[in-house]
């Protein structure tokens, strides 16, 4: 071996011995299949490995390994003591091989200087220099003791704890100019560590980039955890970090009922004004106040305004806003019983019910600036419309949800209904109470009442027009009044009433019974409580087709005496 050569790791001079012996039988061995049998296991992963020549592999043993992909060979691994030949002949003395040596010469002329443009370009990455490397890989015990396995060949287990970082890489290793490398990287002594890490993070990259940097110079056991807590506890890094990924959505668990859980928030300025926004969670209904300042104390009157309508919630949410947080409004919330839950401060989305809906009427209101009418006005078919939409999160309008129903629209319209009858005749059977029906015809002479004269409660008028079904025009000394049928009385013609009619009439005591009357009481007002005789009840006036109403009211009601009993039914 040369001076150069003496100098190789173990690893290499197992490597030359082989790629010495292809060469010397070259004119044997080109073109056939043999069999490559070495006592140094990694150069059969080197050398033999069907990946390809590992990529932290040095770059001599690199060069080898593809001067040899050249011959059709298979390397296998025998122990030491099963390989006597070559062992014995590794022993005996041999001329120098002139040409062998001349051929290694150039290629280790290129292989120092690429050693030497690496410590070049480490120098000027480095705070460190080779020279200082050397000096500390000399001074640094586990350092030596590496460098030593290196030069004379590593024992088959790890003798230390503290080297089996580098034992795992012990293939891989070797020194160069008193500097222990990893492949390319020079592996830094611990002493310098520090300073290494410094001149990494001298322009404060991130963890990966300063990782990446480190890897392509410089390795020490542990190196990747050392960088990650040197930026972990960097100051100014973690002063200017970006914001970290969003965590997943939390939803509002559902609201146990309608107006339960209310979310409230201000929207604006939109136009010049702001709006005080409320937010059923449940049924999705809205409650929108143009606010004309937006003070704790304003903020508290609308809201018992809001509460008087729809009901005190459990859980009022709202933001950080200073009316939410003032000592009023929590004083308001602790006299209604209501939890108040503010969201975490600048974190919008918290809120997000009442946002949303900040955002539909700002844009509501936007797409309805050129539209005729005030804000309240565009505000209020808004809301209209919102309130009887279905929902596309529960499927039904809000109003349907919160008051049970659907509230009526002018889109109402367009569907035919026939219950206005059955509602006006339902109506009219409540308050008559099977009565009969009361009519005049035009032109009839009839008694109104006058609410103007005192005095004269009944006036002489004549039937103008009949309005509906109860509603009469009446003309009474050349204008006309509106009255109901129960305002309006039959005159009598002349001579045919007795004086104790016209002493009724005159007295004001109405005889017809109104229809806000006790559906018990008797279609006319007997002063009696009680009728016992005949002859007692001839007095009472009869009117003009009254006759059978006169007979229902004055006729003894008698019940019936028999025995009620409960029916004989099949059971078992």
């Amino acid at each position: 071996l040369n001076s150069a050569q003496r100098n190789y790791a173990q690893i290499e001079k197992e490597a030359l011995a082989l790629v010495y012996g292809v060469k010397r039988f070259h004119k044997y061995l080109w073109g056939r299949q043999f069999v490559l049998v070495t006592d140094h296991k990694p150069l059969v992963t080197i050398f033999g490995s069907t990946k390809g020549v590992p990529q932290t592999a040095a770059s001599r043993l690199m060069r080898w390994a593809v001067t040899l992909m050249n011959y059709s060979f298979t390397i296998e691994y025998r122990n030491t003591k099963l390989f006597g030949e070559a062992d014995g002949l590794s022993r005996l003395p041999t001329s120098s091989d002139e040409l062998f040596d001349s051929n290694f010469d150039a290629r280790e002329a290129e292989d120092e200087l690429m050693i030497n443009q690496l410590i070049r370009e480490i120098r000027n990455e480095l705070p460190v220099t080779a020279k200082e490397i050397e000096q500390h890989t000399k001074q640094d015990r586990i350092f030596q003791e590496v460098c030593r396995y290196v030069s004379v060949g590593w024992p088959e287990k790890c003798p230390k704890q503290e080297i089996q970082p580098y034992f795992q890489k012990r293939w891989e290793l070797q020194v160069v100019y008193g500097c222990l490398l990893w492949g390319t990287r020079i592996v830094i002594p611990e002493a310098l560590r520090r300073r290494t890490l410094t001149r990494l993070h001298e322009t404060h990259p991130g963890r990966d980039r300063m990782v990446s940097a480190a890897r392509q110079y410089c390795w020490w056991p542990g190196m990747d955890k050392e960088i990650s807590d040197w930026v972990a506890s960097c100051s100014q890094c973690a002063g200017a970090l970006k914001s970290p990924a969003r965590a997943p959505l939390h939803p509002w668990n559902v609201a146990g009922g309608p107006w339960k859980r209310v979310h409230a928030d201000f929207a604006g300025p939109v136009n010049g004004l702001m709006f005080l926004i409320l937010v059923d969670s449940l049924s999705k209904w809205p409650e929108v106040v143009i606010m004309r300042d937006t003070t704790a104390s304003r903020t508290v009157s609308e809201m018992r305004r809001i509460f008087a309508t729809h009901g005190i919630p459990e859980v009022l949410v709202t933001d950080n806003g200073p009316q939410f947080v003032s000592e009023e409004f929590s004083s308001f919330c602790i006299q209604q019983g209501v939890n108040h839950v503010t969201t975490a401060p600048y974190m919008p989305h918290s809120n997000g019910q009442a946002e949303r809906f900040v955002d539909t009427l700002k844009r509501a209101l936007a797409k309805s600036r050129n539209d005729k009418g005030t804000t309240l006005e565009k505000l209020n078919n808004f809301l209209m419309t919102y309130r009887t939409t279905p929902h596309p999160s529960t499927g039904r309008t809000p109003s349907e949800i919160l008051m049970k129903r659907q509230i009526r629209t002018t889109l109402d319209l367009m569907f035919p209904t026939g219950t206005e009858g059955l509602e006006r005749t339902r109506q009219k059977m409540m308050c008559s109470n099977n009565k009969e029906p009361r009519t005049f015809a035009v032109g009839e002479k009839v008694l109104v009442r006058d609410y103007v004269a005192r005095t004269k409660p009944w006036t002489q008028g004549v039937i103008n027009k009949k309005k509906g079904d109860v509603v009469y025009l009446v003309e009474v000394n050349g204008k006309i009044w509106k009255r109901h049928a129960n305002q309006i009385r039959r005159s009598n013609p002349k001579g045919s009433h007795d004086v104790g009619i016209q002493s009724q009439w005159e007295t004001g005591s109405d005889t017809y019974s109104v229809c806000s009357m006790d559906s018990s009481e008797a279609e006319f007002s007997v002063e009696a409580a009680t009728v016992p005789t005949q002859s007692s009840a001839v007095n009472v006036p009869v009117m003009a087709g009254t006759t059978d109403t006169r007979k229902r009211v004055l006729q003894n009601v008698r019940r019936s005496s028999r025995i009620r009993r409960p029916p004989n039914r099949l059971t078992y």
